[in-house]
């Protein structure tokens, strides 16, 4: 290995201990909700076809998906509402609290073609604290909410 080789791996180290230092280590920083209370969504698949995939879209572009929903089967996401802005928080299996920007549900055989942006506004302006989601529909998906609850 050459000198310069050497001597560049050395400057690199350097800047990345230093950043790390000071507090720039790459990573998300922890956001700070504060006040939260608990909230939950159930989405109901309705539909004809076999089966609703639905994915998390959170903060950082980090996504999750939800289990596929048979036709019939319904699942509730439980999370948290920061009582200052409405901010709803998703918490991961590893207990990594992260906004949810965005909730997308489609068919599962053509998820790209048919996704659709569930409305969470009930949950974020604090209006409700439980949301029932109907999705149905055989070629053209619709999810609509059937009841909020207080």
């Amino acid at each position: 290995m050459s000198l310069s080789l050497v001597l560049k791996i050395v400057e690199r180290l350097s800047l990345c201990a230093g950043l790390t230092l000071f507090g720039f280590s790459g990573g998300a920083a922890a956001e700070d909700y504060g006040v939260t209370r608990p909230v939950t969504v159930q989405i109901t698949n309705a539909t004809s076809k076999a089966a609703l995939r639905c994915q998390l879209i959170l903060a950082h572009f980090v996504t999750y998906e939800a289990d596929a929903l048979a036709k019939g089967q319904e699942t509730t996401l439980e999370l948290l509402r920061g009582d200052q802005d409405g901010t709803l928080i998703f918490s991961g299996k590893d207990g990594r609290q992260m906004a949810l920007e965005n909730l997308l549900c489609g068919f599962d055989d053509d998820w790209g073609g048919t996704q659709k942006d569930l409305n969470l506004a009930q949950l974020r302006d604090g209006s409700s604290n439980r949301l029932q989601i109907v999705c149905s529909g055989a070629d053209r998906l619709t999810c609509q909410a059937a009841q909020a609850n207080k």
